[in-house]
């Protein structure tokens, strides 16, 4: 059944320049069941195919990998890659195709196609999901510096996540302790928007939580909710420097209690208001703290 596209941006004739970026395809497709896009040939480009919903099959240069919703597949230049949607749950995507004449980012890309078989391409990253929607729902507002920001963070990300994590699936060594903390530290990094609680985490990485957390304290020197805590009031700071949300709605993108409890925790770390902080950083009034 052909895909169903709600979004379709195509420059691979003639890519869109954005500095040292170039933009080849940008998308969103909902997929019907048994949707298929047919084996094709990658030109020169990368592309990240991001699952916002359902479950399918991904099969580059004949080796066939299951994806469901979160998962974000990389494909390399010139391979060989076709996606299927199951019949149960469609596939719904985003895809991103791109390319850097930026020698820098090249030879970083050039050393990912090197170390990963089709088997190994699959990461988890909602920021890189989120940036993909963000660019998505900008592309049409003519802001090419905004878009150029996002598209360098999307790929800064992705090498990133290349970078810092074994292509094959680690086994969780408890000899090996810094590199398990450093699993329970990158999740928790990776999912800062949508992490409810650190029970997750231990559901994620099949431990105790008590088990858990007496590893990272004893490796780390620092408790697990201390790394939580730090993790989301830098990414507070962030936001309140490069987004346009208040800080109610800051509070609630990073899952705080309240706007009091998320204030308090605030002040506390640095010894200002996110009030005044907002103030120091950005020139449009902010909501009360």
């Amino acid at each position: 059944m052909l895909p169903k596209y709600l979004f379709d941006r195509n420059f691979i004739d003639n890519p869109l320049s954005f500095h040292e970026f170039e933009l080849i395809q940008l998308g969103r497709l909902y997929g019907q069941p048994a949707t298929q896009i047919y084996l094709h040939a990658h030109p020169n480009l990368y592309e990240l195919t991001i699952i916002t919903n359902g479950t399918g099959r991904v099969t580059t240069n004949g080796i066939t990998t299951n994806v469901k919703r979160g998962d974000i597949y990389l494909s390399f230049p010139y391979d060989l890659h076709q996606i299927v949607s199951s019949v149960e749950d469609p596939l719904q995507f985003d895809f991103f195709a791109f390319r850097t004449t930026d020698k820098k980012y090249e030879e970083k890309l050039n050393a990912i196609v090197s170390q990963c078989s089709p088997n190994q391409r699959v990461f988890s990253d909602e920021r890189v999901a989120n940036l993909v929607g963000e660019a998505i729902a900008e592309f049409d507002g003519n802001d090419g510096d905004l878009l150029y920001c996002i598209f360098m963070q999307i790929l800064i990300y992705t090498i990133r996540n290349f970078q810092t994590i074994k292509p094959q699936h680690t086994v969780r060594n408890f000899s090996e302790p810094e590199t398990f903390c450093y699993q329970i530290m990158h999740y928790i990094d990776t999912h800062i928007y949508t992490l409810r609680n650190l029970e997750e985490v231990a559901e994620y990485m099949k431990y105790n939580y008590s088990y858990l957390s007496a590893q990272f304290k004893k490796t780390t020197g620092s408790t697990l909710s201390t790394y939580h805590q730090q993790k989301r009031l830098a990414t507070a700071q962030a936001l309140m420097q490069n987004s346009t949300l208040n800080i109610t709605q800051i509070s609630e993108k990073l899952n705080y209690s309240s706007l009091y409890a998320f204030s308090r925790a605030f002040k506390t770390a640095y010894h200002i208001s996110p009030r005044e902080y907002l103030k120091l950083h950005r020139n449009v009034p902010p909501d009360a703290d």
